[in-house]
């Protein structure tokens, strides 16, 4: 194995400071396991704090992309209409 179980360091507190880019990659990429791997041995609370992240903003994409694409479909292909014109 490559490093203590899960959550031993932070059990002893000795914890590798992280930066906190680490959240605004999970949330852009979605990438909250890979995150969570890269993270659990140095700080546990932040790694599950990113896999959560991850999962939420994946879940969220889908919903952002509805939303795209239905003011896209009433603005038309000429963009929005204009009052008065």
């Amino acid at each position: 194995m490559s490093g203590p179980p899960d959550g031993a360091a932070a059990r002893d507190g000795h914890l590798k400071p992280r930066s906190r880019w680490w959240y605004v990659y999970s949330v852009l990429f979605g990438g909250g396991i890979l995150y969570y791997f890269a993270l659990r041995y140095d700080d546990v609370h932040k790694a599950r704090r990113c896999l959560w992240l991850g999962v939420i903003s994946l879940a969220a994409y889908p919903g952002l992309i509805l939303v795209l694409a239905a003011v896209s479909a009433v603005a038309g292909p000429d963009g929005p209409p204009l009052a008065g014109t």
